[in-house]
């Protein structure tokens, strides 16, 4: 017997990620500001994961977008892992870009120089491997794993 697991509604999918982002009570940024980026980043990515199925099927998923990319800019990224996990959900969140607004365009700007600024910080002063450094500058800016 074959089970599909449904997307999650509109409106719980954004509570939740509302709720999730929120600077004050949320786990979002209390996550990153305890160094764990790889936890902090694992609940966004599966979020922009669906709003990536619900853009497939045709949702306006441009609020979504512009909560992700919002909080994507907003985050200070504390290290290598922090940098995938914010590529990988500007990646899933604006794969289509019918559902990207002027206001996430800005935003994922801004995530983007931000990763850049950190990955030169990573290999000038803490010794990140020049692989290291390169595949996720690729990833970064193509948004293809390599």
């Amino acid at each position: 017997m074959a089970y599909e697991i449904e997307a999650p509604d509109n409106g719980f999918l954004l509570a939740y990620m509302e709720e999730f982002f929120d600077s004050q009570a949320g786990p979002f940024y209390n996550l990153l500001s305890m160094g764990f980026s790889a936890e902090a980043f694992g609940v966004p990515m599966v979020a922009s994961g669906v709003v990536l199925y619900l853009a497939s099927e045709g949702e306006d998923t441009s609020e979504f977008t512009d909560i992700v990319t919002e909080n994507m800019a907003n985050a200070e990224i504390p290290d290598y892992d922090g940098i995938i996990g914010l590529a990988n959900c500007i990646a899933l969140v604006t794969a289509f870009p019918q559902f990207v607004s002027g206001d996430a365009q800005v935003f994922s700007s801004i995530s983007l120089e931000h990763s850049f600024l950190k990955l030169r910080d990573f290999s000038e002063n803490n010794g990140l491997p020049v692989g290291k450094v390169n595949i996720a500058t690729a990833f970064t800016f193509t948004g293809v794993q390599f």
